[in-house]
């Protein structure tokens, strides 16, 4: 990362020496300690918790060539193209003190920190941006850049003031406009998100980067049709994109084929994306989650394995955890469980509470349930949107809280957002109050959503159904 002395020289610890991949740091690390707690440490020391959704918002870097948000755009850049251009721009700042030089870095770090999960990648691009902003403060670009690291690590206080300082002095300026919009949707703002992101769709209403936005505050909104023809669009509007570019879109559009119930476009779309970046952890996540859906679970399994290698975030794991559970393989499932409880424990010591991740870990598997309703409370602190209510809701019944539960779960449900976990996660609070009716039609709506949501909670549905049923 970027140190700086007393005299805010800056020194650059090569790229290259701490480039190594994940599984030849866990193999060298764990010759000498071994277990989940060290697999742990390592992970969340890189920075885990940057993938607290993988889909949740559509990247910042994601902005195509009619929205120039930097001097280097390295969206979709070759790995190893990334290395030699992070060595290059490392050198660079190392011998002069060009603004234009930082702002490059900082870009290249923050697809770093996208393409790795590491942490530390964030940190690095917030102060090679704050360096090109103290050597030209006239040049808005730099607060930007410290705005998207503050996104990327889900400062979302500090990303707002960033952002709104800057659109202060301009307040037309598009990258400006789009950072506010994804930081507001972020927070639940879905007004604010959609009036900023407006101004933008005005101007370039055929931008993929605006169509997977547009999709994703439509899917929020609950109108599922809408988001599933912007997500396809963008696909479309993407074909000029280097292969990995157009593979983003297209598992985007995976996603939201998928948690719209619509599994053959899904598959389409994660295909196709598999064709183009093979190698992606997006890809290897939403083939693992599709193949699972269609029944493949050692299929599914070996999909999760490929994404875990690369960074093990406790979502991976505990999907691999309960696709064990689905083979008999109880030992092998409580593993995966029990080192994405190690990781979170550890997440909370560095400061990362927050996780959603965590939250819905915890209460799905029944592992420190109050642990889940705490981190929930602190992520309500700073975010109230549709999601982060469904997660307050489902930790507070897993505690047996199921009044306070009803009032969180009608709030996720309250402006139109449904998914197929949320209408779950109602209806089996529903049945927890006894309210059997409700319980019934809110359990139906979820299978109706995607009948194969998740392999444990959507037969977890059919089976409180039947036993509502009688």
């Amino acid at each position: 990362m970027i140190l700086a002395d007393d005299r805010y020289e800056q020194k650059v610890i090569p790229y290259a020496a701490r480039n190594e991949t994940m599984p030849h740091r866990l193999a060298t690390m764990s010759s000498r300690k071994g277990g989940a707690f060290l697999l742990a440490t390592i992970i969340v020391a890189l920075g885990l918790w940057t993938y607290q959704r993988v889909f949740a918002q559509p990247e910042l870097t994601q902005i195509d060539a009619s929205i120039n948000l930097s001097r280097v755009s390295p969206a979709f850049t070759d790995p190893d193209e990334l290395r030699r251009l992070i060595n290059q721009y490392e050198s660079r700042t190392g011998e002069f003190t060009t603004p234009s030089d930082y702002l490059s870095l900082g870009a290249l770090y923050l697809e770093a920190g996208r393409t790795t999960g590491d942490l530390s990648r964030y940190q690095a691009a917030e102060d090679a941006y704050r360096k090109a902003d103290e050597l030209r403060p006239q040049d808005l670009s730099g607060r930007l850049g410290i705005a998207r690291a503050q996104f990327a690590v889900h400062d979302f206080i500090g990303a707002l003031a960033t952002v709104e300082g800057v659109l202060e002095q301009a307040p037309e300026r598009i990258d400006a406009l789009l950072i506010r919009s994804d930081v507001r949707l972020a927070i639940g703002d879905l007004e604010g998100a959609a009036s900023a992101l407006s101004v933008v769709a005005s101007q370039f209403p055929d931008s993929p980067a605006v169509q997977v936005r547009q999709a994703e505050l439509a899917w929020l909104d609950g109108d599922h049709e809408t988001a599933r023809i912007l997500a396809q669009a963008a696909v479309t509007s993407s074909v000029s994109l280097i292969p990995r570019g157009r593979s983003w879109y297209e598992n985007f559009a995976a996603r939201i084929s998928f948690d719209t119930g619509d599994l053959l476009a899904a598959r389409r779309f994660s295909d196709l994306a598999a064709e183009h970046d093979p190698d992606s952890i997006l890809t290897n996540l939403m083939q693992g989650q599709i193949t699972a859906a269609e029944g493949d679970v050692g299929g599914a399994i070996s999909f999760y394995q490929r994404a875990a290698e690369v960074v093990p975030e406790p979502k991976t794991l505990a999907s691999l955890g309960d696709l064990f559970i689905l083979l008999g393989d109880d030992e092998a499932a409580d593993r995966q469980f029990d080192t994405a409880e190690t990781i979170i424990d550890l997440g909370r010591s560095l400061g990362t509470a927050y996780d959603r991740q965590a939250v819905y870990f915890l209460a799905d598997h029944d592992r420190n349930p109050g642990l889940a309703v705490e981190l929930a409370e602190a992520e309500l602190a700073f975010r109230s949107d549709p999601q982060a209510h469904d997660a307050y809701a489902w930790a507070l019944h897993t505690v047996g809280r199921c009044d306070e539960a009803r009032r969180a779960s009608d709030r996720a449900l309250a402006n139109g957002f449904r998914s197929a976990p949320a209408m779950f996660h109602a209806g089996m609070i529903s049945a927890a109050l006894g309210e059997d009716g409700r319980a019934i039609d809110e359990l139906m709506q979820a299978l109706a959503i995607n009948d194969q949501f998740d392999p444990i909670q959507a037969e977890a549905a059919r089976s409180m159904l039947a036993s509502l049923r009688g």
